[in-house]
């Protein structure tokens, strides 16, 4: 939309790295299902920056008292644990990064 496009601008301006997507519709993805749908999303990623969103944890007996997220968690952990999503992602050519790496691009791209 326009309005993503005007703050894609200002993030930019500011000198911050800006991403061309979001995919965060995981969180309700069953456990066992995890590394299945992680791989078929990053088939369908677009050329650019995207963020997945994932929150890979390995739950103690106390992190029920925090957050009733743990096999949600957990299945995030065994997904990018797993050896045939990390195929998919090398298949396709992804490029795992940091957002320290993404500033370091951002900071070259002004460079030029």
């Amino acid at each position: 939309t326009a309005e993503l496009a005007e703050l894609g601008a200002q993030l930019w301006a500011a000198g911050l790295p800006v991403l061309d997507d979001l995919h965060n519709y995981s969180y309700d993805w069953p456990r066992t299902d995890k590394s299945q749908r992680y791989a078929a999303a990053v088939r369908e990623l677009r050329p650019g920056v995207t963020m997945m969103i994932m929150h890979c944890t390995e739950p103690t007996e106390v992190f029920a008292h925090i957050s009733a997220s743990g096999a949600s968690r957990l299945g995030d952990l065994e997904a990018m644990l797993d050896p045939e999503l990390r195929a998919v992602i090398a298949e396709e050519g992804i490029v795992l990064t940091t957002w320290r790496e993404l500033m370091a691009r951002r900071t070259a791209a002004d460079d030029r």
